[in-house]
């Protein structure tokens, strides 16, 4: 039985720097919550991950509400997405208009690197 392309791009992002932090969260009582709680050079924000081809970013409308009500209250919520190995990493917030693209890397562990710092340094 093979791996989801998404938990295998899980698995290798946990796997980038030991001294961040990562905790998955499996939850079917609150609708679109974030895979994971992250803290990033003492950062702490919410990550989404996607493995998709689609242009979209593949979010459901749950996942667009819960991350969409948490940055009103002030909470930090990003979206890796990963295009495929060929089209790299790219890293996008939720605004109420629409998404905005933050940065893009090559899909590398230097560029998973690259990405988490710069979310991290967009935390306040």
């Amino acid at each position: 039985m093979s791996k989801k392309p998404e938990n295998v791009f899980i698995k290798r992002v946990k796997n980038v720097n030991k001294t961040y932090y990562f905790q998955s969260i499996e939850t079917y009582t609150t609708l679109g919550c974030a895979d994971c709680f992250c803290i990033v050079n003492g950062r702490a924000f919410w990550l989404e991950f996607k493995h998709t081809t689609a242009k979209n970013l593949g979010l459901s409308k749950y996942q667009i509400a819960w991350q969409l009500k948490l940055i009103k209250h002030g909470g930090h919520v990003f979206n890796l997405i990963r295009l495929g190995k060929e089209r790299g990493l790219k890293t996008y917030s939720l605004e109420p208009l629409g998404a905005r693209l933050l940065a893009s890397a090559d899909d590398t562990a230097q560029g998973i690197e690259y990405l988490l710092t710069d979310l991290a340094e967009r935390v306040k």
